[in-house]
């Protein structure tokens, strides 16, 4: 037992890391090490993958996967409904789901073959009311996950969050810094031209040039 808790603190040390690094090695990155460490951490996982959320289409899309192989055709999008489904019970409660066996559990819908597996595991990747998405697990073992393992999944998700709201927070920061800029330069000509035309003209390519619109 204190073996395997060093393994955990050694994995959420080398997350936390990654965390801190996002900038320079990129989310994807980060996510991959965090299903890495799922798949390491809890003993019957097979396949672990994150998926996360494009509301607008109402889809979830695998961004970060482990044990598939070549095999990840049909777990790369998952059509949810809210409260249907083992994804879409999971993003409206918030609340991770441990399935012992998916051929007798009824939250589970099986559409066409049943996969593989026998257990899965789900757990939310979500901040606040934010809903991002989902962390899984899979094993072909009849009741392979514990409630301690069921604890640590969720603890993944919560890194998976920070990892995801750490990229968004420097896309706005770069972003907010090419505004900054644009405003700047804009200034600069206001101050040194008396052409007013000309500065229209600068105004608009700046415009372009640091914001990418096609038309300005």
């Amino acid at each position: 037992d204190i073996q395997k808790r060093l393994r955990e603190s050694d994995a959420l040390a080398k997350i936390s890391r990654a965390l801190s690094e996002t900038e320079h090695v990129g989310l994807s990155t980060v996510l991959q090490l965090i299903v890495s460490s799922a798949k390491e951490l809890i003993p019957a996982t097979e396949q672990a993958v994150i998926h996360l959320l494009d509301e607008e289409q109402q889809n979830l899309t695998a961004d970060a996967v482990i044990g598939y192989g070549d095999d990840i055709t049909a777990w790369k999008f998952l059509k949810i409904r809210p409260n249907e489904g083992v994804a879409g019970l999971v993003i409206v409660s918030g609340e991770t789901i441990n399935i012992a066996d998916i051929r007798t559990d009824p939250r589970f819908l099986i559409t066409g073959a049943p996969p593989s597996y026998r257990s899965l595991m789900v757990a939310p990747v979500q901040s606040g009311e934010q809903k991002l998405g989902t962390i899984s697990v899979q094993s072909s073992l009849v009741n392979a996950f514990t409630q301690d393992e069921k604890r640590l999944l969720s603890a993944l998700g919560i890194q998976a969050v920070i990892a995801i709201e750490n990229a968004h927070l420097l896309e706005s920061t770069q972003q907010a810094l090419k505004e900054s800029n644009a405003l700047y330069r804009i200034n600069q000509g206001l101050i040194a031209s008396l052409d007013a035309q000309e500065l229209f003209q600068d105004v608009v390519e700046l415009l372009q040039k640091n914001f990418g619109y096609y038309h300005v």
